[in-house]
């Protein structure tokens, strides 16, 4: 028994040197196996069998299949570790070892050196090479062995050392065994090759085709020599020299036998990588470029070329650097243009919606979880009940919104909006609240109200079943089954729905087989199990585990007919055997999705400076994987990249495709319109079609076709539309007749904003375009400011207290201070279950209770501000509601409804008219003062002043309250340093501002002259008929204000809501951010 080395120059794998020694393994024990690196090379060697007569008897499989078919019979009793339980005991023996950071990068590093040689860590030779943290991690090598045999497992390179013993101590008949198409075999594979040589006769065919393979492989040689020496399997003869090799010559019937390949890729396959020397390739056909302007167009660029190059029976492999970017873009694309697609790859199952969708539901659901056990209880508030709050960071529960809305949860988008806005319309939300509601099927659905049930009884794995399930039902199945007609799917067909359909139920696959890994070593969270862990610690080892993970897809879509084109990652494309395709298009050949490493990674470095592993050349392999790949076609040869990257910069060629086109006499051009111009002059235009981003329909179209146009809009501008149409605008309160009446229902506020602009006030009162979240912004401050000083006000008022005395600006004080905190612990009492209280301010971080003190603070030097004004008025009037019920109150020719935050009335019954505004100081007198600089002319007509809010109220108080006369309509600032403006009386200004200083331009801005008329001659809206003397001062400025007024609301029921901002402020708080006469960004 030994090991025997063959040589050959031969490109097939099934070469004339492999069937031979399977020829003699057949003759001589009637069996033989093959092991070769890929299940798609095993499968080639099976057909290339079959079609020779010798496929009986003959097992084509890989190192590892064999591997663990055999150890599950003949082994020892312990089990091969799987990926996730290697992760989580790797990381308990982290956590235990002293001088180590336990992160995701250690973890990783220590997992990969004991998967390729845990043997030979336990029995570690040059340490003296390490650093002091690397000598601890490889002691934590010895800790991880003890800890995997405890719980009867060991490692698939473990096994690779102990097969071959075992089997021959059973008296298990083997096999010849002989290795094809290797580059690259790992110490524990030279080993296994050597230990069964011991056993049985073992060929090695190396196959020495020239170039950069030809490198690695006579590497792969001398490694396998040194081993089979120091096994002692390997005696040279002396035919076969010192190099231990027997050469073997070429066949001829192989050659004869085996597809050709277009002479201008064997020409580019014998000259890659051999240097700058040789002759530029001429092109004739067989090699193309696509050059797509960037990431957007890439995917209509690669499904077009397999269309426009290919016939459905060509054997198509597109290799992609980025699989999961290919899985979610191209399948859909092939199939609706008539090309089946089947995908083998493996993809990480965070880059897949299904497990990212399925990651964030886990997480969140244990996070909500371990809240809910430890939230404050509610308690009984006066026949209410009070709400507590804890850790409010997780509010609003995005990433369940975003589950919810994935196709993994099958709720219908509307319902999931629905709940999504239910949820971030409270404040008071609380985490037990959220998951009852992800119970509840009628929220949700029948899965996701199972799966909930199952994750809160910590059990993963039967979760993901219940979220598998209606993926895996006869309906879904027959649809996916179902053909299309004349080979292209109709356009209803869910090509979309079938293809998530099968990611997910390889996704959740992967869950099962990783819940199955951690339950082994004793990780679980399922309560009826012994020792089960929280829920919460448990989901966060899950996740750590799953964010390692890769999910092998193998998805065939049975679509169209014809065969189907094999999508798959490059490194995968390169195991293929050579003329094994006609057509291979390469794709993402740019040096960021395609790099090459400088250096080796760690763990191959630590392996080579102890002497375990030598390490590889990252160069070297990557020259070798790209000649392999430009050895597949046998045809033509597409290579693609995109010109510029997702940032819209110049993009790099790969090293492989700089090499590749420098055999073409193109060197190394990286400029995007450089490089294009160059292979459009080597190629030809008809070879490199161009493919730009501008087509954005046909890019984002499945087909890679422009949609089909069934109508044509243009755009009018923001807020104009048809005549026939501004009858919709304004339409009566429910209940109400278009035949009884057509007058608005509005309010100050309405008006305000239609006087801004009139397309800002139909976008938020009439579309009522607003955000979702329940805010924590000025206007809930200034609404919990509004009901807390009408409270103080009231309660001073009917105690007789006067906040201009010492004792009275004590007293209110102190009913602030108690009113505040009782207003504020008001906000945690919910409506009812459902419905919290309108404006609820709760703050759920440190930063908001600071905006809290912040308020509280203003309002108590809110009040010393207004003690020194308004002297001689009393606080009479709060929150004085109008409009409402049947209580019709005219103005402007519209119907008003309101509330004036305050009216303060004198011994005289002259009124102040007050509205508070909680906002920034900075600027509010020259915004809210009635007049611009300089003043109000006599007898000049008015412009309107850019707020009107307290000059409405003003002339409904007027009316409502005939006895009293208004002299002043102001807003008053309850913030910051504070701030009084609006428009008064010029013989009471001192009254109004009290002690406080104005200068005399403030004084022009706001100051109304008694004998001012605004322009008007005989229009009096205080009751003076036509042709009586005009109202004049402040009567006359809110009769002037209420017909200009008047004008804009006779617009406002004509439909008119073009947008016209008077100024860029009135653009700021507008959503509607695309409007083409937007002043402020």
């Amino acid at each position: 028994m030994s090991l025997r080395i063959v040589e050959t120059e031969e490109e097939p794998l099934v070469s004339a040197p492999v069937a031979a020694a399977v020829r003699q393994g057949l003759s001589s024990g009637g069996s033989a196996v093959l092991l070769v690196p890929s299940f798609a090379a095993a499968l080639d060697a099976q057909r290339c069998f079959a079609a020779s007569g010798i496929g009986m008897g003959v097992a084509c499989t890989t190192p590892s299949a064999w591997v663990g078919e055999r150890w599950e019979v003949w082994g020892d009793g312990r089990r091969i570790v799987g990926d996730a339980a290697r992760h989580m005991m790797v990381r308990d023996v982290l956590e235990q070892a002293a001088g180590l950071e336990v992160n995701p990068g250690t973890v990783e590093l220590l997992c990969q050196l004991v998967r390729a040689a845990l043997p030979w860590l336990q029995v570690p030779g040059e340490l003296d090479r390490l650093t002091p943290s690397e000598r601890r991690l490889i002691a934590c090598a010895q800790s991880y062995a003890c800890e995997l045999h405890e719980h009867d497992m060991l490692e698939e390179c473990e096994a690779d050392l102990s097969i071959a013993p075992l089997l021959k101590k059973a008296g298990v008949s083997m096999p010849s065994m002989v290795f094809a198409g290797f580059d690259a075999l790992s110490r524990g594979q030279r080993e296994l090759a050597c230990s069964l040589a011991s056993c049985t006769q073992v060929i090695f065919c190396c196959q020495l085709t020239g170039g950069a393979a030809a490198q690695t492989a006579r590497q792969l040689l001398r490694e396998l020599r040194a081993s089979a020496a120091a096994a002692g399997v390997w005696q040279p003869s002396p035919a076969q020299g010192a190099r231990g090799g027997v050469r073997a010559a070429a066949s001829p019937a192989s050659r004869l036998h085996a597809p050709r390949r277009a002479p201008e890729l064997e020409e580019l396959r014998r000259s890659l990588f051999v240097g700058h020397d040789a002759d530029s390739i001429s092109p004739t056909g067989a090699v193309g470029v696509v050059l797509p302007a960037g990431p957007l167009a890439e995917g209509r660029a690669v499904a077009q070329t397999v269309v426009r190059a290919t016939t459905g029976e060509d054997d198509v492999v597109i290799a992609v650097a980025d699989v999961a970017r290919a899985w979610r873009e191209l399948p859909r694309k092939l199939v609706l243009c008539g090309r089946d697609v089947e995908l083998q790859a493996n993809v990480a199952f965070e880059s897949l919606e299904s497990g990212r969708s399925f990651l964030e539901y886990v997480q969140e659901v244990a996070r909500l979880a371990d809240l809910a056990a430890s939230w404050p209880t509610e308690e009984e508030a006066g026949g209410a009940v009070k709400v507590y709050q804890g850790r409010m960071s997780w509010w609003p529960p995005r990433e369940l919104t975003d589950f919810l809305l994935s196709a993994i949860a099958h709720v219908p988008a509307w319902r999931a909006h629905r709940l999504d806005a239910s949820w971030r319309a409270n404040r008071l939300l609380t985490p037990a609240t959220v998951l009852t509601d992800l119970m509840t099927e009628k929220k949700t659905s029948v899965s996701v109200a199972r799966a909930t049930r199952e994750l809160l009884r910590g059990r993963v794995a039967s979760a993901a079943a219940k979220l598998l399930s209606p993926f895996t039902s006869s309906k879904q199945t027959a649809a996916a089954a179902q053909p299309a007609q004349d080979g292209v799917p109709q356009e209803d067909a869910p090509v979309g729905a079938q293809l998530f359909a099968a990611e997910a139920k390889a996704s959740f696959s992967q869950v099962f087989a990783v819940a199955q890994d951690l339950k082994e070593i004793g990780v679980t969270a399922d309560a009826e199990t012994t020792g089960a862990m929280p829920f919460a610690a448990f989901a966060a080892v899950f996740t750590e585990v799953m964010r390692q993970a890769s999910v092998p897809l193998r998805i065939r879509t049975q679509s169209c007919g014809g065969r189907p084109v094999r999508l798959m990652e490059l490194r995968a494309a390169a195991r293929l055997a050579p003329r094994s395709a006609d057509v291979v298009i390469a794709c993402g050949l740019t040096s960021e999705e395609d790099p090459i490493p400088r250096d080796v990674n760690l763990a191959e470095e630590l392996l080579d400076r102890m002497g375990i592993e030598p390490a590889p050349d990252p160069l070297m392999q990557a020259r070798t994987r790209f000649s392999h790949l430009v050895a597949v076609p046998r045809r033509r040869l597409v290579l693609e990249r995109s010109l510029k990257n997702a940032a819209s910069e110049d993009a790099y060629s790969s090293v492989m495709l700089t090499e590749l086109l420098a055999r073409y006499g193109i060197e190394g051009e990286n400029d995007s319109t450089k490089l294009e111009r160059a292979v459009r002059k080597v190629f030809g235009s008809d070879r490199s079609p161009e493919w730009t981003e501008v087509e954005v329909d046909r890019n984002v179209s499945a087909s890679g076709e422009p949609s089909r146009e069934v109508g044509r809009e243009i755009p009018a501008p923001t807020g104009v539309i048809d005549p026939e149409l501004r009858g919709l605008v304004i339409v009566p309160p429910e209940g109400v007749g278009l035949e009884q009446d057509r007058r608005p229902l509005l309010s100050a506020s309405q008006i305000e904003t239609y006087l801004a602009c009139p397309y800002k006030w139909f976008s938020l009162r009439r579309l009522r375009l607003s955000d979702a979240d329940a805010l924590f912004s000025g206007a809930e401050m200034g609404t919990f400011a509004h009901r807390v000083l009408e409270v103080v006000h009231a309660q001073l008022f009917e105690e007789g207290a006067d906040i201009h005395a010492p004792a009275g600006l004590q007293r209110a004080h102190e009913l602030l201070d108690s009113e505040f905190a009782e207003h504020l612990s008001h906000q945690y009492i919910p409506i009812n279950a459902s419905r919290t209280q309108p404006q609820a301010l709760i703050a759920h971080n440190t930063q908001q209770e600071g905006r809290l003190n912040a308020l509280k603070e203003d309002l108590a030097s809110f009040l010393d501000y207004e003690s020194a004004l308004f002297a001689g008025f009393v606080p009479t009037l709060f929150e004085w509601d109008f409009g409402r019920g049947d209580d019709v109150v005219e103005y402007a020719g519209a119907r008003l409804v309101g509330t004036v935050d305050r009216v303060d009335v004198d011994e005289h019954g002259l009124a102040v008219v007050i509205d508070y505004k909680h906002r920034s100081v900075a600027g509010f007198a020259r915004e809210y003062d009635v007049f611009d600089k300089g003043g109000h002319a006599p007898g000049e007509d008015l412009a309107l002043p850019h707020r009107v809010q307290s000059l409405i109220y003003g002339q409904v108080i007027r009316r409502a309250h005939p006895d009293v006369k208004v002299v002043a309509a102001l807003y008053l600032c309850t913030r910051g340093a504070h701030e009084l403006a609006g428009a008064v009386d010029a013989n009471l200004v001192d009254r109004v501002f009290g002690s406080l200083p104005i200068s005399s331009q403030r004084i022009a801005r706001l100051c109304v002259e008694p004998d001012d008329t605004f322009g008007s001659d005989t229009f009096g809206s205080d009751g003076a008929a036509e042709g009586q003397e005009a109202s004049c001062g402040m009567a006359g400025l809110l009769d002037a204000c209420e017909e200009a007024i008047a004008a804009r609301i006779e617009r406002m029921r004509a439909g008119c809501i073009e947008a016209n901002p008077i100024n860029a402020d009135a653009c700021k708080w507008c959503p509607v951010l695309n409007c083409e006469k937007r002043l402020a960004r």
